[in-house]
């Protein structure tokens, strides 16, 4: 079992990241790990990382980088998100101050990364770990809320289905992997049961909910909305939704 930890968490890139990283924070608490607001009295240092376009990937190198060359001994560095998914153990080569490297698609393993971070420590091997690629048929469920907001995300699905030229996100998103309606509404009402209000629904691609699952389902995201909006159950005038990444070719 990982020793408890202080950990300081930086999100870059989209709101999808920003809803990986809530579930990130709420998996490390579960282990007992505390959250920190300033990195230098973290032990725990978590870039979520976006690799989408150049600047953003220059960005998070810099980022990384920086933190890098100002970490203690003692602390660990780890990359996570998109670019992670992308390049890989070849991030370690662009940031050697690298302990641990876990994609879009491993990050609810985080703890068992934690776990193998340390114990390589205490083996004096002190060689990156890179999570090994864990292809998924689902997107990982993530109830969580930013503190003291009224406002939170939740994703819907992940991955995409589009077959875009000039986009690259299916690359390392992987294809469109839809959460069931039951999941989805039994997130929602945990979130309405902490006090949120508006729930933001994200996804790479709203309007192509449940289009993965392929005709016999009978869900997309009207009925999907629909069911939200009767079965969850809340003060009445207290709640509302907001849709984000929706595209009229799909609705």
């Amino acid at each position: 079992m990982a020793k408890s930890m202080k950990y300081h968490l930086i999100t870059l890139g989209c709101a999808k990241n920003i809803s990986d990283s809530e579930g990130m924070s709420t998996l490390l608490r579960s282990a007992g790990h505390e959250a920190t607001p300033a990195p230098d009295e973290a032990d725990l240092l978590i870039v979520n990382t976006c690799g989408f376009l150049q600047a953003a990937r220059h960005e998070s190198v810099d980022v990384l980088g920086k933190l890098g060359v100002t970490k203690r001994e003692e602390q660990y560095l780890v990359a996570a998100g998109c670019l992670s998914e992308r390049v890989g153990a070849a991030l370690v080569e662009e940031v050697p101050w690298l302990d641990g490297v876990i994609g879009t698609q491993q990050w609810t393993r985080i703890n068992e990364l934690v776990e193998r971070m340390q114990e390589r420590r205490l083996e004096d091997k002190w060689r990156a770990f890179v999570m090994p690629t864990d292809e998924r048929n689902h997107v990982a469920d993530s109830v969580a809320r930013r503190a003291d907001s009224h406002s939170a995300y939740l994703k819907i699905s992940d991955g995409c289905a589009a077959p875009c030229t000039f986009c690259t996100i299916p690359s390392f998103k992987g294809k469109q992997r839809s959460k069931r309606p039951s999941v989805v509404l039994r997130e929602a009402q945990e979130l309405v049961r902490q006090g949120v209000e508006e729930i933001i629904l994200v996804a790479q691609d709203l309007t192509a909910y449940g289009h993965d699952w392929g005709e016999p389902i009978g869900m997309g995201l009207p009925a999907l909305l629909t069911m939200l909006c009767t079965e969850v159950e809340h003060e009445p005038g207290r709640l509302w939704y907001r849709l984000m990444y929706a595209y009229p070719g799909h609705a």
